[in-house]
Order: C-alpha cells, then sequence, then structure tokens
C-alpha cells in the first residue's frame, strides 16, 4: 500500500512539473514592463548592430558570436536586453527563420 501511494505522488509530481515546463516555462523571459524600463534608459541609436536575416539552425548568440569583432562577448543577458532593444516586439529565444533582426554587434 505504501509503494502505490509514493508511485502515485512520484507520477503526480513529475507530471506537474512537465505541465509547468510545458505551459509556463522554467526561463524567465525579458517582461515588458523590464523592457520598458531598459529602453527608456539606452536608445537603440546608441547600440551597433546588423540586420540579419535567420537561417535554419541561427541562434541569437550563434550570430552575435559570428558577427562579434571581440573574441569575449558580453553576458547572454546583455546580449538579450540589446537584442530587444533593438527589437521590442520579437522575443530572443523565438527568432522566426526568413525574418530580419536587427542584432547587437560588439567591437
Amino acid at each position: 500500500m505504501g509503494k502505490r501511494i509514493s508511485i502515485f505522488l512520484l507520477t503526480t509530481i513529475i507530471g506537474y512539473i512537465i505541465y509547468y515546463d510545458i505551459s509556463i516555462g522554467t526561463f524567465r523571459y525579458l517582461s515588458s514592463s523590464s523592457t520598458q524600463e531598459v529602453s527608456s534608459t539606452v536608445s537603440n541609436e546608441s547600440i551597433p548592430y546588423e540586420t540579419i536575416q535567420i537561417k535554419s539552425g541561427d541562434t541569437l548568440l550563434s550570430i552575435v558570436e559570428q558577427l562579434s569583432i571581440m573574441k569575449k562577448i558580453p553576458s547572454s543577458k546583455r546580449i538579450t536586453e540589446d537584442f530587444q532593444i533593438l527589437n521590442p516586439h520579437d522575443i530572443p529565444t523565438k527568432l522566426i527563420i526568413g525574418n530580419s533582426y536587427k542584432i547587437p554587434i560588439y567591437k
């Protein structure tokens, strides 16, 4: 009887974890309020960028690594914030193949 309860509880917990991960996610995205806060302090004209059309397999980080002159690129948080400033209506983790985005360049 104790094994059945343990298995039931374990199954329920795993089910909830899967549900939470799929519906809400475990990564925190920049909310629109924090994006507005960042964009009010930094204008998109002060961030150097290049407009790039997304191809299959491209990620924001891989594109930034290819474009950047520096061997050491900034933190992923800064890259994400700069991307949000340059592309206020787009989500950095959901780039669409064929669309063009302003990608920050770091020198």
